[in-house]
């Protein structure tokens, strides 16, 4: 059945990305190829599933700094969820970011800000706005101006993200600590020594609740 199909052509997937990692890239190639071979055989080539693998092999391209390889690929995935998804779908959202994450590779600052801005307005449509998905936006958005030195623009994100992790995260959890280091980090590139210490005192204070509560653990 269909059903069985795509969950084995889902752990293909998996198995290329693991093959990617540990820099088996050919068998990873082979993979993807006949992962894409049989879902289109199954499902057509417009089938959502199809966009998936285009996507995997997208990031493999990019890991191989093959940047013009990779935004093929993703176009082609995007076509086929611009013809079989609702707008609103959260998968628009994950390959706008692979976009943006090309063209950060790319060096071209602005054009990845534009499409990390689409996957934001994506998942502002359906999600939280202390959603953990929209939380890694919002640190994805502030590297991306933290590398253009625009440290304003950093820094309103970045604030969102603080706040975002406190509706959520308890004391001493990583995710905190992540968000005070960038903020720390920031202000180091800023300039601003005073907000560089309250920060770092800040990440911190939350490291040692963490060594704390692990020792109470034992």
């Amino acid at each position: 059945p269909a059903t069985a199909h795509a969950a084995i052509a889902n752990v293909q997937i998996e198995m290329g990305k693991a093959y990617v990692k540990i820099g088996e890239v050919d068998e990873a190639s082979k993979i993807f190829e006949k992962t894409l071979e049989v879902q289109t055989k199954i499902f057509g080539p417009d089938h959502p599933d199809v966009s998936y693998t285009y996507a995997a092999m997208a990031l493999m391209h990019l890991d191989l700094n093959e940047h013009d390889r990779a935004l093929e690929l993703l176009d082609k995935a995007l076509r086929i969820q611009l013809d079989s998804l609702p707008s609103s779908h959260a998968d628009f959202a994950d390959t706008y970011r692979h976009f943006g994450d090309v063209h950060m590779a790319k060096g071209d600052i602005d054009q990845a800000l534009a499409y990390y801005q689409r996957a934001l307005d994506n998942q502002q449509k359906t999600l939280a706005w202390n959603h953990p998905a929209v939380a890694i936006t919002y640190k994805t958005i502030a590297a991306a101006h933290r590398k253009r030195r625009d440290y304003k623009q950093a820094l309103v994100l970045l604030q969102r993200l603080l706040d975002s992790e406190r509706t959520r995260a308890k004391p001493g959890d990583a995710s905190l600590s992540n968000a005070y280091k960038s903020l720390a980090d920031v202000h180091l590139d800023k300039g601003d020594g005073d907000q560089y210490v309250h920060y770092s005192l800040q990440f911190i204070g939350n490291e040692l609740h963490t060594k704390a509560h692990e020792h109470m653990s034992l």
